[in-house]
């Protein structure tokens, strides 16, 4: 009977450990001996504190003192840190027994670590929604700004207003170049996602890291000897790529070593597990790991919020990590960080793998055709963005219609006697979205050219054709309304 009872114990998922009041280890079932990574010979009949030095000053020894000396049972969430440094989490539950305490634990370290993610996913996905609602709102100000500047200043001729105009001009720029940094991290800036050598990346980037991260710095690459591809745009993960290894850098100032590896790896349900928002597949993973000064856990749960920064002031915005979040999110990939203090950092993205294989790379010219003037319908909500884009296309000898909605749209449509050459909307608009609008006046796509802040849903599925990216400059709406007329008919 008790030869059955030990072969149950040792089936159990739960350790179960027994210690006297001398603090001795009298019984270790098998899983308990795994939780303590010894044998359960090498534990029995010597104490606690021989066995784990230290271990009289943790939470546990005192719970377990309580309950001899109470005779009450008590629960506890354990952190355990074994010699190694490594450490994991337990729910213990800790009974008296005659002379002793008997002690259930249960590893319970994934589980918690699972908890986490998808708690600091949610956190993520909410500080994106917010961070991508302000600059869609900042891009329209800032396409008002710079292009009614960029109008008086090709108006003006005083060599001092000139200077102001171009100090506007120039300040727009730098905070649209923020606004763009935002929305890479809530994930709706537009992509150009394609079939893409990750291998070739890597080769891209290691040669501009060579004048970038100092002779100190040891720069290593190993690549996988099949080239992964994945759907990428490429110029965004070169950036990707740039802004983790100058981190490595400046986690470096005495030198060291930086890595950057590519790897293939089919990921089971079980490696899966380890975290939730990740599926069973191929992957493609991109590796950079340093051997800097690496982070603590309360640094490490942090690094992705967007203006986040361990830096001193002045260096750096604190958004280069939280834009790599959102450009490997938005290319459905994931990217995770190992690091501890001393010890180094490791960054793992990971991507889907494709069977499709990179496209070759031809040159584009762009035809020096003659400007078409033409009759076009403006729909815009925003009045300083709708204000500019009627002025600008005026200024270019356009006739121009306006309207702030799908409403006013079909009524100015209606109310137009002669055919219009084509329809310049925004895809956000109150009530129906651009392209719903463009569906109810029976517009070709041809004849469309969409404005956005952000990559709606629209444009990630490819139901978009024409787009024209917010903040833009004058020069770039009416080079994409040339085209656009250039490629489309009238519109009855």
């Amino acid at each position: 009977m008790e030869q059955q009872l030990r072969v149950s114990l040792d089936h159990l998922l739960e350790g179960v450990q027994i210690v006297d009041r001398e603090w001795r280890y009298v019984y270790l079932n098998a899983a308990a001996a795994d939780h303590a990574r010894c044998p359960a010979d090498a534990l029995l009949g010597r104490t606690m504190m021989e066995c784990y030095p230290g271990i009289e000053r943790t939470e546990l020894f005192g719970v377990l003192a309580r309950v001899m000396e109470t005779g009450r049972s008590e629960r506890l969430h354990n952190p355990f840190e074994y010699p190694d440094g490594d450490r994991r989490w337990f729910d213990v539950l800790v009974e008296p027994v005659p002379d002793g305490v008997c002690v259930l634990s249960l590893d319970t370290t994934d589980q918690r670590n699972a908890a986490l993610e998808l708690q600091h996913g949610q956190r993520m996905e909410a500080i994106g929604m917010l961070a991508g609602g302000i600059a869609h709102d900042f891009n329209n100000q800032l396409t008002a700004i710079r292009g009614f500047a960029e109008i008086l200043l090709g108006r003006v001729h005083d060599a001092r207003d000139r200077h102001d105009l171009t100090a506007i001009l120039d300040a727009a720029e730098r905070s649209s170049t923020l606004t763009r940094q935002l929305l890479a991290f809530s994930r709706r800036q537009v992509f150009t996602v394609e079939p893409t050598d990750l291998n070739a990346i890597v080769h891209t980037v290691d040669r501009l890291l060579q004048r970038l991260i100092g002779e100190d710095v040891r720069c290593d690459v190993r690549l996988h000897e099949a080239p992964p591809v994945i759907m990428a745009d490429a110029r965004q993960l070169e950036n990707v790529l740039t802004n983790l290894a100058i981190n490595a850098r400046d986690a470096m100032p005495g030198g060291g070593r930086l890595t950057m590896a590519t790897d293939i790896v089919d990921l089971t349900a079980v490696d899966a597990r380890q975290h939730p928002s990740m599926v069973p597949g191929r992957y493609a993973v991109l590796t950079v790991t340093d051997t800097g000064h690496g982070m603590d856990e309360a640094t490490r749960a942090r690094i992705f919020e967007p203006f986040f920064t361990t830096k001193g002031l002045g260096n750096g915005t604190g958004l280069g990590l939280s834009t790599a979040y959102g450009i490997v999110k938005q290319m459905n990939g994931f990217i995770w960080v190992y690091s501890e203090v001393g010890r180094g950092t490791t960054f793992r993205l990971y991507f889907p793998t494709t069977s499709e294989r990179p496209r070759a790379k031809a040159g584009r010219e762009r035809p020096a055709a003659p400007r078409q003037c033409g009759t076009i319908l403006v729909i815009e909500d925003d009045a300083g963005v709708r204000e500019l884009v009627t002025c600008a296309l005026a200024n270019a000898g356009h006739t121009v219609l306006s309207a702030a909605n799908g409403d006013e749209a079909a009524r100015e449509f209606c109310r137009f006697e002669r055919p219009l050459d084509m329809v310049l909307t925004d895809v956000v608009l109150p009530g129906d979205a651009g392209p719903a609008v463009v569906r109810r006046l029976g517009v070709p796509s041809r004849n469309v050219l969409y404005m956005s802040g952000y990559s709606e849903r629209h444009v990630r599925d490819g139901s978009i054709a024409n787009m024209l990216e917010k903040p833009f400059t004058v020069r770039a709406l009416l080079e994409a309304v040339d085209d656009v007329l250039a490629g489309g008919a009238s519109v009855d």
